[in-house]
């Protein structure tokens, strides 16, 4: 009897962790109608990057450079010729698992997306990570990935 309550209570959590997937999975991790690739040789530790993305740009750029971690700094988006009513951005480590990282940009009044942002520290120094930039607007999603150094 008891093993049976164990297996019932095992098939209701896959049941359960199935039904979140399939709900919850949308929001968490939103499939892209166009995934761009940044310019090659981009640094956003020198400069902002623009990517062409017809029939406009999206220009990225954090300030204060260097690109701190476990301080705050600014992100911020200007899509040029493209209608975009959100901008997220997720940041991942690209040799660690940092956690879920998820920022929404808040409008600008110059029309730009912006926030403030704080990335985590990792104990070994600097660190490599990828901000995705999934920009909503019109009928699709676009998703632009940079690769940059944090930290000191």
């Amino acid at each position: 009897m008891k093993r049976m309550r164990w297996g019932l209570a095992a098939v209701s959590a896959m049941i359960a962790a199935g039904a979140c997937h399939f709900w919850l999975g949308p929001v968490l991790f939103p499939r892209p109608d166009l995934v761009v690739a940044p310019e090659p040789g981009c640094d956003l530790q020198r400069s902002a990057c623009v990517t062409e993305v017809a029939p406009g740009a999206v220009e990225v750029r954090f300030e204060p450079r260097p690109i701190p971690s476990a301080r705050p700094f600014r992100a911020r988006v200007m899509a040029k010729g493209l209608s975009v009513r959100k901008v997220e951005i997720d940041f991942s480590g690209t040799t660690m698992d940092m956690g879920f990282n998820r920022t929404v940009l808040a409008v600008a009044g110059d029309g730009s997306h912006a926030a403030e942002v704080v990335l985590p520290a990792c104990i070994s120094g600097p660190m490599e990570w990828r901000a995705t930039f999934v920009l909503h607007g019109g009928d699709r999603r676009i998703v632009i990935s940079h690769v940059f150094q944090s930290g000191e």
